[in-house]
This record gives C-alpha cells, structure tokens and sequence, in this order.
C-alpha cells in the first residue's frame, strides 16, 4: 500500500484519498480479526488502547505540522491508516523479531524522522563540499545553516525546468526574500514561473544560482519508517532515547 502510494506521490505529488480507503478497510478488518484472537497474552482492550494511544499522538503532531505548512493533509492519512490498523508488529515472532513496546504508528514516524534527517546531513556533507561560497554569500547563520541542511544551488535556467523544485530564495519577494521553508500548499510551477519571469527582466541572469529544495513527499519516508518497524522494531528508537537521556550509561 505505502509502496503503490510513494510511486503516485513522486510522480504527481497527489494521492486520491479512495487509493487509502478501499487498502485501509479490508487491512482494518484483519487487524480487528487477529486483535480478537491474539495468542500474545494481550487483551483486546490492551490493543485498542495502544490504536487509540498511537493514533492520536501522531495525529496531534502531524497535524501541527500541517497548521505550520510544513506536512500536507496527504501525509497525515497513512500515518492514521497505520495506526488504526497496526495495533502490533505483525512481523513479531518471525525471524525472532520482537513485538514492540510502542505502538507502531510513533515508531513510523520516528523512523521516517529519522530518515529526512538522514537526507539532511547528506545535503550538509554536499554543500560544505561543493557551495561553500553559495553558503557564505547568505545572510545571517540560521538561514546559512537551514540551506545547508535543506537546499542546493541551482541555475536559475536549470531550475525553471525541474519539477517539484522550490525556490527558498525569492528575488521577487521584496518583504521576504529569503524563505526558511517551502509551505506544501505552493504550487512548484508558479514558483518557477516566477523564476523564468526574474530571468526574461534581466533582474536575475540564467546562471546565477538560486537555492531551491526538492520536494521530496513524506510519505516516501513513512514507507522507509514502516519497513524500518517492521524489520528493526523499537530497538534503534529506544536505544537512541536511552542515549539523549542518559539512560545508556
């Protein structure tokens, strides 16, 4: 399911809500199945508890995400659509596999977290590399440390041609030329649109370097976060919490 909706995300940036309904319902249904049924000693109540618990954490804060602009409403369906159906790693008891402490749902996104951070670092390792110049032209240190994280320098000719690529510096914009994020709502053709008008007025030239950032979709992620709970379970993620805390010594 995750998979068939990553491929329709890259290529059109849309997901027909249907696509989630008529994958989540019979997947529902199952899940309630073998919830009513467990040979894990857990209570029917103990897995509706931890669906509940899952859900409503993740929806919280993906939902403020959404109100900030950063995650779009498209992201916050399969993230539900995995919690009510995932009380339980399914995998648990296959290839020693353990059943997780957590509901699965906070696992999945603490991966797919994980995993835009991983991007992240990849971009800082590129830019320190290749843009260090393009880093040291921008104004003040958070904007020249988020761009490192999250964008690259692109041909204002080039970037006039790439699909799902926006702009975080706007030369058009006059009250904020500089954008710390792209909100999900844009529209990557008005943005390049705008683009190609800067280059036909001369107020930009068609070599001069813009930094964009690709949008990638997260729901690319939470299929890199689902296979990562199924097969991992909540080791990383509590090891990882262990060591923030001090836990671990």
């Amino acid at each position: 399911m995750l998979a068939y909706a990553s491929y329709l995300d890259f290529k059109s940036r849309e997901i027909d809500l249907r696509v989630w309904f008529k994958l989540a319902v019979p997947i529902a249904v199952v899940s309630m199945l073998e919830l009513a049924t467990t040979e894990q000693g857990a209570s029917v109540n103990e897995g509706i508890e931890r669906i509940l618990l899952g859900t409503a954490i993740v929806c919280a804060l993906s939902g403020a995400l959404f109100l900030a602009g950063m995650l779009g409403g498209g992201d916050i369906v399969p993230l539900a659509v995995i919690g009510i159906t995932h009380p339980w790693n399914p995998l648990a008891g296959i290839l020693g596999i353990e059943q997780t402490m957590l509901p699965p749902v906070l696992l999945v996104l603490a991966y797919a977290s994980f995993a835009a951070a991983s991007q992240s670092i990849m971009l800082l390792a590129y830019n320190l590399t290749f843009n260090r110049n393009e880093i040291g032209r921008l104004p003040g240190r958070k904007l020249k440390l988020v761009y490192a994280l999250t964008a690259i320098p692109a041909r204002s000719a080039d970037l006039v041609k790439k699909r799902f690529w926006f702009p975080l510096e706007r030369s058009w914009d006059n009250e904020q030329r500089y954008r710390l994020y792209f909100k999900v709502e844009e529209d990557d053709s008005v943005l390049r649109a705008k683009v190609k008008q800067m280059i036909a007025a001369r107020v930009v030239s068609e070599n001069q370097r813009v930094w964009a950032t690709y949008g990638i979709p997260f729901v690319a992620f939470i299929f890199v976060g689902y296979l990562a709970t199924l097969f991992l379970g909540d080791s990383l993620v509590l090891s990882i919490l262990r060591f923030l805390t001090g836990g671990g010594h």
